[in-house]
C-alpha cells in the first residue's frame, strides 16, 4: 500500500445492507465474464473480491512513467532490427514498434484516469473486505504477486 492510499479517508468503515446488495449484484455481473475459481466452497463475494484485487493491481501496475520509457523502448526496438532481416520483416517490426509506442503514449495520456481507477478499486476492495469479515469469511492477504491471475 503506497502513502497516497494510507492518506485516503476510510470511505467504508462498515458495510451496510445496501452495500452488501451492491456487491451481490456486482458478483452476479462478474460471474459470466470472469474465470471461475475451481474451489466450489468459495463464495461468490470472495470470487468477486479476488477479481477486484486483480483489477486494482492491474491499474497499479499501469502507473508507470510512460513518457520517460518511450525513448528507451524506441531505441531498444530500433537497435534490435538486424540488417539481414529483409524488407518485409523490417516493415513488420517497424509497424509493431509503432503500435507499442502508440499504446505507451495512450497510457501516458491517461495517467490520471489510471490513478483514479486504482483508487476506486482500492476503496471497493476495502469495502468488500469489510463485508466479508462481517460475514465471517476469512480474507486472504492479496498482494501484486499472489493476485496475478495465474
Amino acid at each position: 500500500m503506497n502513502t497516497e492510499e494510507k492518506d485516503q479517508p476510510q470511505i467504508f468503515p462498515e458495510v451496510n445492507p445496501e452495500k452488501e446488495e451492491f456487491f451481490n449484484k456486482m458478483s452476479e455481473y462478474f460471474h459470466d465474464c470472469t474465470p471461475k475459481i475451481e474451489n466450489k466452497s468459495i463464495s461468490s463475494l470472495l470470487n468477486l473480491y479476488f477479481h477486484m484485487v486483480q483489477t486494482r493491481n492491474l491499474f497499479r501496475a499501469l502507473q508507470l512513467p510512460w513518457s520517460t520509457l518511450i525513448p528507451i523502448v524506441h531505441k531498444g526496438c530500433t537497435l534490435s532490427v538486424p540488417v539481414s532481416q529483409g524488407q518485409i520483416n523490417t516493415k513488420k517490426h517497424v509497424r509493431r514498434t509503432t503500435d507499442l509506442i502508440s499504446a505507451m503514449c495512450y497510457l501516458n495520456k491517461n495517467q490520471k484516469v489510471i490513478y483514479k481507477m486504482s483508487v476506486f478499486y482500492s476503496h471497493q476492495v476495502q469495502a468488500l473486505e469489510s463485508l466479508l469479515r462481517q460475514k465471517g469469511i476469512e480474507v486472504p492477504p492479496m498482494d501484486m504477486e499472489s493476485a496475478d491471475g495465474d
